[in-house]
């Protein structure tokens, strides 16, 4: 495990980050004190897949769990009435309805 200091840890923060990358504990150090213990995230094999778009700057991951509350909320929500024309006007028909 290598220990690191904030200050030095800002300096050189992509060489240690390849270095926890590699497998290596890294812990940091505030006035003598340990603070924080960096260590590698290994996804599961269903979420490499994810985790590769995540490093690759294609795909954020959430920051809240879909609740049960919520999807049930979103799928009751009103849906625009429109019986002709393309998801345009089903949009637009749904913001005039908005502005009444």
């Amino acid at each position: 495990m290598k220990y690191v200091n904030i200050a030095e840890l800002k300096d050189k923060l992509s060489a240690y980050l390849e270095h926890v990358a590699r497998g290596e504990e890294l812990l940091i150090i505030n006035r003598k004190k340990p603070v924080a213990r960096v260590t590698r995230v290994v996804p599961e094999d269903d979420e490499q897949e994810e985790w590769d778009l995540v490093a690759e700057g294609k795909l954020q991951l959430p920051e809240k769990t879909l609740t049960a509350a919520y999807l049930k909320r979103f799928l009751s929500a009103r849906k625009p009435e429109v019986e002709e024309g393309t998801t345009l006007d089903a949009l637009n028909a749904d913001r005039e309805d908005e502005t009444r």
